[in-house]
């Protein structure tokens, strides 16, 4: 990999804050980045998708699933790993979160409201959408503990799009030192661009990530 220069252009950043732009870029820039797992193929059209009421599908979320096709269990790689979570995961996932086990029978989780769809986990806590609104708000839960990173799906998509550009181009991946801490100037560079992202709480995005 080539070295990183003293100086260099710095890209611009990525805040289209449209869905179905947002869910294209993220499939483009999941594609380019080496270290992506499965595959997301973005689809203009949307797809048919089979609802059944166990959760609320709305909004964001909704045009998420239905524009994007997921396979091999795709997850994003790299300094922004999470796993991303497949239709067909939706019930699964949800287990610990949606539902607990009580006496050996699962049974719904008064503390987690149906309007909160889990469609990422990254190292056993989990990104969920608030689809009791349109812009479906993205939180990120520690055992439950729930805090509101971005606005919208679409600028949560934005941002990390933007940010795994940044750990490639201009980074070319080398973002630790030699003692596998993440470089002081790699850091800077994303607190600098998530500080930047509307409706983005870039303090709780950093913890999310680098915490």
């Amino acid at each position: 990999m080539t070295k990183i220069k003293e100086s260099f252009a710095q890209l611009p950043i990525m805040m289209v804050v449209n869905m179905v732009e947002s869910a294209k870029n993220f499939c483009s820039v999941f594609a380019e980045h080496d270290y992506s797992i499965g595959e997301l193929v973005f689809s203009p059209q949307k797809n048919p998708l089979c609802i059944d009421g166990k959760f609320l599908i709305t909004g964001q979320l909704l045009d998420w699933y239905q524009h994007v096709l997921m396979n091999g269990q795709p997850a994003v790689g790299g300094v922004f790993a999470f796993q991303l979570i497949g239709w067909g995961e939706l019930c699964s996932i949800h287990q610990g979160w949606r539902w607990v086990t009580s006496n050996g029978v699962a049974i719904p989780n008064a503390a987690w409201k149906k309007e909160w769809v889990i469609f990422g986990e990254r190292n056993g806590d989990v990104f969920f959408a608030d689809t009791s609104s349109q812009e479906c708000p993205v939180f990120f839960s520690v055992q439950q503990v729930n805090k509101k990173i971005a606005g919208s799906l679409a600028s949560f998509l934005d941002i990390v799009s933007t940010c795994m550009l940044i750990e490639l181009k201009e980074f070319g991946y080398e973002v630790q030192d030699d003692e596998f801490n993440l470089k002081e100037q790699f850091v800077s560079r994303v607190s600098a661009v998530a500080s930047k992202a509307g409706g983005v709480d870039s303090g709780l995005f950093i913890n999310c990530f680098f915490g």
